[in-house]
């Protein structure tokens, strides 16, 4: 699903998107008989999912919006430096032509509620996409769970 901030102000688009191929951690962990043994094996394959996808991403301080985190993909698409990066926070990428988000599971389906549902403030850090004219915000239907129903009709 894909909802879209941008020229159309608060309105939310969604559209359904094939299921990409997976590789790597993520198609081991789609694998029935694959279970990680441990936590530790778990937030590997997290850190590996997220170092080595292709699609920038980065991990921000909720309160002051710095970066904490970047991968590869971001540092290739933006231009920065990691030490450029994790020295600026989420305003300067606001002056990107294009921003796209990924956000899968339902432990972030409070934070698509309040970037969407609610006011852009900085009790949703994330709610800030909005005023972007180019953001893309890709949800599962774990992620989305919480959107209401104004939300989603709103959608496309």
């Amino acid at each position: 699903m894909l909802l879209s901030a941008g020229s159309c102000g608060n309105r939310v688009a969604t559209k359904r998107q094939p299921p990409a191929k997976r590789t790597g951690p993520a198609e081991r962990r789609s694998d029935p008989a694959h279970t990680p043994s441990s936590p530790h094996e778990r937030e590997r394959e997290y850190v590996d999912i997220f170092h080595n996808n292709p699609m920038p991403m980065w991990i921000f301080d909720g309160e002051t919006l710095r970066f904490l985190e970047v991968n590869e993909a971001a540092i290739a698409h933006y231009g920065y430096s990691r030490d450029e990066f994790l020295s600026m926070s989420i305003r300067q990428i606001l002056k990107a032509n294009r921003i796209i988000c990924f956000v899968p599971d339902a432990r972030k389906a409070n934070a698509v509620h309040a970037c969407f549902d609610g006011d852009i403030s900085p009790q949703a850090p994330a709610s800030i996409l909005r005023t972007h004219q180019h953001t893309s915000v890709y949800v599962d239907k774990e992620s989305s769970a919480l959107l209401s129903e104004a939300t989603l009709a709103s959608a496309s």
